[in-house]
């Protein structure tokens, strides 16, 4: 299932909300977490051929005896998520540091030369002691000779350089391109960098090393909010860390676009009265939750995300009532879940669209309520695996899978009481159900029992 295209910060996770890409303003949150911050050009290691050399700025650059070159020191010194700007799309030991001042091109040329007249300056050509020159006439115009003596030199434009990782720095025009997304920067007197993109939204460098070994330029940072970390790595991944609880209530929270990102939840996240708090557009994403997930509400949504191979690793608890805690739209979807889960009043677990997911639950699930499911899922080829315990009861469902060739694999224990209750609903043809755990069904009526498994083909 293709996706649209995604990614290019915040840099949004570049900029946008609270991470990269996120909403980004000096606040006390920042200053706490830029102590010390540097940004270093490495030594050591592997010399760099002469068609890398070429690319390294002149003040970062060592010539050794058989031509190659390291890249030298540059910026101050002390932490992670650049680019928590949400659109950046598409530590190292080894590093050497310095705290000398950010490198400034060389003056091989020597001092500016004066500033030639303007044109409120009138300039009269001097008669030689040859009495050979003849000085034009006086039409009014005030005529300035050129200037042939070569001083008005032009200080010789530093090449911009090109990182192995989709970085390229441009030291004369103030400017760092991250994957797609440019931004200028500023060195604070704390020696941390100020990243501002066209739009306006800033995000914080705590740390800028530049890897020689890799030719590649990594960087951590930190929101101006302090509520998010971040950091670019060597191979252009964008890794995205929230500290803090986000709550949405009845409004929609930040929007992620950013492909080839790691984020890690450390904080938690509740949805009330119809609010989303993040929706996440991009390929490549991996989602770990560490928190507590609530949605509470009809229409309230704690994640909905949209793109293909996208892992969600959920190791926190998950409350929903009435409301979805995550929403998927893509293909090879893989969740793992080994938090405890209660699902109540009509409310969604989990919902996937997309071809070729993969779920596996280790944590308990109850799901209560005539609509309630603990997770459904719409597209073909579906594999479930159910290993923890998961009891169901007045009229809810708890695994829904609709599509072809659908395979559910139960290991855990499976409980499903009261009429109209359903514990497996399996719809399309060539599905496959295997039992190695125990299903357990009970007090349904003769004319509307409860179901372990319900396989409509």
């Amino acid at each position: 299932m293709q996706k649209k295209t995604l990614l290019s910060a915040c840099i949004a996770i570049a900029l946008s909300g609270q991470s990269w890409g996120a909403e980004i303003t000096e606040g006390e949150g920042a200053d706490s977490m830029r102590r010390s911050s540097q940004m270093t050009c490495l030594s050591g290691g592997h010399a760099q051929p002469p068609a890398k050399l070429k690319t390294v700025p002149e003040k970062c650059a060592v010539t050794t005896n058989n031509g190659f070159s390291s890249l030298l020191a540059l910026g101050t010194t002390t932490i992670l998520t650049t680019l928590a700007v949400i659109e950046l799309s598409h530590g190292d030991d080894h590093a050497a540091r310095t705290s000398s001042p950010q490198p400034t091109p060389p003056d091989a040329n020597g001092p500016l030369p004066p500033p030639l007249p303007n044109d409120d300056d009138s300039v009269t050509p001097v008669k030689p002691d040859s009495g050979d020159y003849v000085t034009p006439p006086d039409s009014g115009d005030d005529v300035t000779p050129p200037d042939n003596s070569g001083d008005d030199v032009d200080l010789p434009r530093t090449e911009p350089v090109v990182f192995d990782n989709n970085v390229t720095w441009d030291k004369d025009a103030q400017t760092l391109k991250i994957r797609g997304a440019t931004f200028t920067y500023i060195q604070n007197v704390d020696g941390s960098y100020t990243l501002s993109a066209k739009d306006g939204r800033k995000t914080m460098v705590t740390e800028w090393e530049n890897h020689e070994e890799t030719h590649t330029a990594i960087f951590s940072g930190v929101s101006t909010t302090g509520d998010t970390e971040w950091r670019y790595d060597d191979e252009g991944k964008l890794h995205v860390t929230q500290l803090a609880s986000v709550v949405s209530d009845g409004t929609k929270g930040r929007i992620i676009t950013v492909n080839d990102a790691i984020i890690t939840d450390q904080g938690g996240n509740t949805a009330l009265n119809g609010g989303t708090v993040m929706m996440i557009n991009g390929d490549n994403i991996a989602l770990t939750n560490e928190g507590k997930t609530e949605a509470i509400g009809e229409d309230s949504v704690v994640g909905i995300l949209t793109g293909d191979n996208i892992t969600i690793n959920n190791n926190g608890q998950t409350v929903v009532d009435a409301g979805t805690a995550v929403i998927v739209n893509g293909d090879r979807t893989i969740l793992n879940n080994t938090g405890d889960s209660t699902v109540n009043n009509g409310g969604t677990g989990a919902f996937i669209i997309g071809n070729d997911v993969r779920t596996d639950n280790k944590g308990h699930m109850t799901v209560d309520g005539q609509n309630s499911t603990g997770s459904k899922i719409v597209g073909n080829n579906a594999t479930v695996i159910q290993e923890g315990d998961l009891y169901v009861s007045n009229a809810a469902r708890g695994i829904d899978v609709e599509g072809y060739g659908a395979i559910v694999s139960n290991k855990g224990n499976v409980a499903v009481v009261d009429e109209k209750s359903q514990g497996v609903s399996l719809s399309g043809d060539a599905s496959t159900f295997i039992n190695r755990g125990d299903i357990s069904v009970s007090n349904g009526s003769s004319e509307v029992n409860a179901t372990g498994i319900l396989r409509l083909c």
